[in-house]
């Protein structure tokens, strides 16, 4: 396979990916959308929200540069893996401790 074929390629299944996640999340917020009160709607949309965030901040950066090294140790392995996790419950305290009490 050239070069050019596994470039578009790539861009195909990448491009499916994001499209076909895209998809999905539509089908499931219509289908929520229906089934749900609206506070309840709007409930899961704050968390959403919220899980994005945490998301985006558990897998910025550190996952991305092991795939791109050369060559990756255990250590490097671990390293990434507790900073996951404590970046994960970082975050799930703040989310625990910031809920509304009436």
């Amino acid at each position: 396979m050239s070069f050019r074929q596994k470039f578009f390629s790539g861009i195909f299944w990448a491009f499916g990916d994001q499209f076909g996640s895209q998809v999905i999340n539509f089908v499931v917020s219509i289908i929520l959308a229906r089934l749900l009160f609206p506070e309840e709607y709007g409930l899961m949309g704050m968390v959403a929200v919220i899980m994005a965030v945490g998301h985006a901040l558990v897998n910025g950066g550190f996952t991305i540069s092991l795939i791109r090294m050369q060559s990756v140790t255990e250590r490097d392995y671990s390293t990434v893996f507790v900073l996951n996790v404590l970046i994960s419950v970082v975050l799930y305290g703040i989310v625990f401790l910031s809920k509304h009490k009436d």
